[in-house]
């Protein structure tokens, strides 16, 4: 689907990917002397008829100017000046990655600009972290915990910068606290049938938290049900992704390598309500608008929380990660960009606490990366596999067990947006999620104790083979595990 190879790194984050067509930030010779300095726009709308201007140096008369699709229509090409060019085109009806290419008088063809040809739909809005509800203190309409098998339902647009229409999907951040019983969180569409999946797993008198990405369901609303027992809800919204009649934002891009992004383990702890802060190195000139990591908190001395939020913003009250002291407890975040490409993470505690951050992707705006739209499940989420009736065992201690894609739709799905629930440990260990052409990353996707039931959301990507095989590896002694499918990752 694309010219462009998928990235390597983020040391943030990340790494320009080798191109066909190079970045358009880059100087680009059209003849000996001549150069390219800017492209705009790089992104059009599929059918979309519009001018798109290079400037840069010393462009020459009677250049002639073709695109490396066919269905990409260059309708007219004008060298104002020695300083711009005026191309006039039509793109074609379906996504693509386009190269647009000059040849100077004389001169051979060279690559000029890359364009992204895509609609709206699936593509990704980062926000500063919005709270929609808290039983505890009344937002969101409710003011008492959520009682056995009871579900409410909660506003995710018009909140915060999340608008109030064109919303396809939110991604959050679900916790549970004051819990009174073991059982679980299911987070669905509001108006959709109940689906057979956790969202959320705990027992009694923990506060824990989980990422979730779930459709947008009747009035702007998604419902959340609760098993047993009695629970209090926070839900905090940082994300959304649009409907074909939105504005277009940014693509998915999974990250490749080394996943390690900083480890705080290496030097000292995260002070008392201190902040930690990550650069995500290149950002503005590479269209990344947000990154997406698996935050694992470490050796905490106290009860507390971990607050993500775009740097040089003001904090927001709202979580990312809550944890009680000692414990390790490992949550996805989805985070916004702030000032210069910063990540800022608060510790809202009164001891110390390290951190771990290991880059799963980031979303860009710029055609120079081979990036993907995320549709949530039509109807809601599913089941794809339960280890306790579909394997008839745990995975074994060190076992790498290749779970078959064939509930996915093979044609489009090249990722997906998941919960992985380990249960039944027989000690503390940890999983990681990954697709099934890989080797296992360096990395966790699930941190556990013994017997103690856990989950996460994992984005297992780039799923090639043609039965879109999921992998899971459990590092020591034996466990069950559950993969819920919340939204496919599909090609712009």
């Amino acid at each position: 689907m694309s010219l462009c190879a998928v990235l390597v790194a983020l040391t943030g984050l990340l790494a320009p990917c080798a191109a066909v067509a190079a970045p358009h930030n880059a100087s680009l010779a059209l003849a000996p002397a001549a150069t390219v300095t800017t492209v705009s726009p790089t992104v059009l709308t599929p059918g979309q008829t519009t001018n798109i201007v290079l400037t840069g140096t010393d462009f020459v008369a009677g250049t002639a100017f073709s695109a490396s699709t066919a269905a990409f229509v260059i309708n007219t090409a004008t060298v104002d000046s020695s300083t711009q060019v005026t191309l006039n085109v039509t793109a074609p009806s379906s996504p693509v990655l386009v190269a647009i290419r000059g040849t100077a008088p004389g001169q051979a063809i060279q690559t000029l600009a890359a364009i992204f040809v895509r609609g709206s739909e699936g593509t990704f809005f980062p926000v500063t972290p919005v709270r929609a509800a808290d039983t505890r203190l009344g937002i969101g309409g409710r003011s008492v915990p959520l009682g056995a098998k009871e579900s409410f339902n909660v506003s995710v647009t018009g909140i915060g910068e999340v608008p109030a229409t064109t919303v396809a999907g939110v991604v959050l951040n679900v916790t549970a606290t004051d819990t009174t019983s073991v059982s679980f969180l299911t987070v669905y569409p509001t108006g959709g049938a109940f689906p057979p999946v956790s969202t959320l797993n705990f027992g009694p008198n923990q506060t824990i938290p989980n990422h979730a990405t779930v459709g947008v369901g009747t009035n702007g609303q998604i419902t959340v049900y609760n098993e047993a027992g009695s629970v209090n809800v926070i839900i905090d919204v940082v994300g959304y992704y649009v409907t074909a009649a939105g504005a277009t934002g940014a693509g998915y891009v999974p990250r490749t390598g080394t996943p390690r992004v900083a480890d705080t383990r290496a030097g000292l702890p995260i002070a008392p309500f201190g902040t930690f802060n990550v650069t995500v190195t290149n950002a503005a000139a590479q269209g990344v608008v947000g990154a997406v990591y698996n935050v694992t908190v470490d050796r905490p001395t106290a009860n507390g929380y971990i607050t993500t939020y775009p740097t040089g913003e003001a904090r927001p009250e709202t979580s990312s990660v809550n944890f009680v002291a000692g414990q390790a407890v490992p949550n996805l975040v989805t985070a916004k960009l702030g000032t210069n490409g910063g990540i800022s993470f608060y510790n809202g505690s009164p001891g110390t606490v390290h951190l771990i951050l290991d880059g799963i992707g980031f979303y860009s705006t710029s055609p120079d990366f081979a990036s993907y739209i995320v549709r949530p499940v039509p109807g809601g989420p599913f089941r794809m596999w339960d280890s306790r009736a579909d394997l008839g065992r745990p995975v074994a201690e060190h076992e790498v067990f290749i779970l078959s894609g064939t509930k996915l739709p093979v044609t489009t799905t090249l990722g997906v947006l998941a919960n992985a629930t380990v249960t039944q440990p027989s000690t503390g260990g940890y999983a990681t999620i990954f697709p099934g052409t890989q080797a296992p990353p360096p990395s966790s996707s699930l941190n556990f104790g013994v017997n103690e039931t856990r989950a996460n959301q994992v984005i297992p990507a780039v799923l090639t083979n043609s039965t879109r095989d999921i992998a899971i590896y459990n590092d020591t002694g034996t466990a069950h595990y559950i993969i819920d499918v919340f939204a496919y990752l599909q090609a712009v």
